[in-house]
């Protein structure tokens, strides 16, 4: 389960999805909705409207989780903190057309109670008879290592490491975080070249040897020449996923 739902955040949400840098083979687009969900924190598509913020204002006062304000606020308190009152989804409109993601957006808190708790509990009981000890391990205690995992990409990956491609801002790479994360540590290199799918970590997550990936984008060179391709920009996302006209909801999508 922590494998799945790790995945799920980081070649799902992120690479897929927020910055549709390549397409996935059938059914992994669903795998990672259904598994993301698990983690337990927030819609998807809440989630990818504040990745393309973070990318396009980083270290700015509408960055969502700005580390110029320091370790807490970026690792937990923008989440705790942040005013969702007036949240509108307008650079998400592309991910829109996926009707899996309009399900997932509708169904999230359902989907991870019963795949981030009621299936390990029922696994548990079917295999060891123990269904406490894996609603404890693969539920609860999953979640907090899930969630910390993925937060120190948004807090420690802007405050230690190394800037090898760019000090444009305050993104660093770890290779211990990258051990945590499946290449996500790989930070300053992925705001570099944020089209560029499974290079960080030596291919170890979003190759095509995996057997996830069916196509990578093809403006992967465009994304090598430039340091703030389009997919980084909300108004620029790629409309690749079916016909609409791509007019962003409000955050309580349909």
């Amino acid at each position: 389960m922590f494998f799945a739902t790790g995945l799920s955040i980081t070649a799902g949400y992120h690479r897929h999805f927020a910055h549709v840098s390549y397409k996935p083979i059938p059914p992994s687009g669903s795998f990672y909705l259904v598994f993301g969900a698990a983690r337990c924190r927030t819609p998807f598509l809440n989630w990818a409207s504040d990745h393309r913020l973070h990318h396009r204002f980083t270290d700015t006062d509408n960055d969502p989780y700005n580390a110029g304000k320091g370790f807490w606020w970026s690792h937990v308190g923008w989440i705790l903190f942040q005013s969702r009152a007036e949240k509108q989804l307008t650079n998400v409109g592309d991910l829109m057309r996926d009707r899996w993601v309009r399900w997932q957006h509708r169904n999230a808190t359902a989907i991870a109670l019963v795949v981030g708790f009621a299936l390990p509990a029922l696994l548990g009981g079917l295999t060891t008879g123990r269904i406490f000890g894996m609603l404890l391990w693969a539920g609860m205690i999953r979640v907090v290592f899930v969630h910390h995992s993925t937060f120190f990409i948004n807090s420690l990956a802007h405050m230690w490491g190394k800037q090898p491609y760019s000090r444009k801002d305050t993104s660093q790479d770890s290779w211990w975080l990258a051990l945590l994360t499946n290449g996500e540590g790989y930070h300053n290199f992925h705001h570099m070249f944020p089209l560029i799918t499974g290079m960080e970590f030596g291919g170890f997550i979003g190759t095509r040897r995996n057997g996830l990936i069916r196509s990578l984008k093809s403006r992967r060179h465009d994304a090598e020449a430039s340091p703030c391709p389009a997919s980084a920009h909300p108004e620029s996302a790629h409309g690749s996923r079916g016909p609409g006209s791509g007019k962003a909801p409000s955050g309580n999508a349909p």
